[in-house]
């Protein structure tokens, strides 16, 4: 399989994230199903990062425009 959006491969380790964790796990599974074993769910990941004033946080989308 050739590297997908954002040049992520299924060799690669992945971690999904959402508001709360719920639509990230069916992120990972679809994932999964395409052939990725390395995923893991950030439960509770926005939730939890985006109250921490400390914790880097990254706006926009690197090479959307090519979308």
């Amino acid at each position: 399989m050739s590297p997908g959006f954002m040049n992520v491969s299924p060799t690669q380790r992945v971690i999904t994230h959402c508001g709360a964790g719920h639509l990230a796990a069916f992120d990972a599974f679809l994932l999964y199903v395409m052939g990725f074993e390395n995923v893991a769910v950030y439960d509770s990941s926005w939730l939890e990062w985006g109250v921490l004033p400390e914790a880097p946080v990254e706006t926009g989308c690197p090479g959307c425009d090519a979308l």
